[in-house]
């Protein structure tokens, strides 16, 4: 289960991590560009490692398991070398490319990951893709910021994205919890019965879009949020949708 004694890794079988080069050319030329970008995240996460101590604080404070965190796909800001054999990995399995999701860069032609130095790295999920990733200072962190790679050669600006958890359940009963954030989100979802949303600090607009996206037949929200805004409960009523304050 773990890479050493103080760090734990899994190799979950996700979504859309291609096994042969033949899906994988399929990908690159027959489907739309955030498909790759969400295998491309997915397998990087499967090259990095989720510190004990890290692990330990997270249960703390969210009450998630070690093996919930691993499964979300939480990992520790890795050290330079274990970003240096990431991405090695990472190019090897995907190829040469002149564009590379937010958080990755070309060096003189290599991958490189731009992280910040120490914390820890939560990827969004909507629409069984990984959209994108947060980086928290720790796991109380109120404020995460999304990893990004704007402006450096062969990087991109991350997309903002909710976080969707739990999903199937929306389908059944048309509702779902708002929270403010993708690790607040996964420790309210951990229970198992009703679909959490982390709103990520979108615009409320947005927020609107991708619910609706995300759920045509969404009728009613649940905002458990402290002092939630006034923009967001008039967007989220526009877009017709029942909106409750928990």
């Amino acid at each position: 289960m773990s890479a050493n004694p103080s760090s734990f890794q899994t190799q979950p079988a996700l979504p859309y991590v291609f096994t042969t080069d033949r899906e994988l050319r399929k990908t690159k030329t027959n489907h739309p560009p955030e498909l790759l970008e969400g295998a491309i995240r997915s397998y990087a996460i499967n090259c990095l490692n989720l510190c004990e101590a890290d692990a330990k604080r997270i249960e703390t404070v969210h009450g998630l398991s070690i093996r919930q965190q691993v499964n979300i796909g939480i990992r520790s800001i890795p050290s330079e070398i274990t970003s240096l054999f990431a991405c090695d990995a990472i190019q090897k399995r995907f190829g040469a490319g002149n564009t590379w999701p937010a958080g990755f860069f070309l060096e003189w032609s290599r991958l490189r990951l731009h992280m910040p130095r120490q914390g820890l790295i939560v990827p969004t999920k909507r629409g069984w893709l990984q959209r994108a990733w947060l980086h928290y200072k720790h796991p109380n962190d109120p404020d995460p910021h999304w990893i990004s790679s704007n402006g450096l050669p062969g990087g991109s600006k991350a997309s903002a994205s909710i976080h969707v958890c739990q999903p199937r359940h929306a389908r059944r009963s048309h509702v779902c919890l708002l929270a403010s954030d993708a690790l607040r989100a996964e420790a309210l979802a951990s229970g198992g019965i009703v679909s959490v949303v982390g709103v990520n600090n979108l615009s409320p607009s947005m927020l609107a879009h991708q619910l609706r996206e995300e759920w045509p037949s969404l009728r009613g929200v649940v905002i458990a949020i402290d002092e939630p805004d006034a923009f967001m409960i008039r967007a989220l009523n526009n877009a017709g949708l029942k909106v409750e304050v928990a």
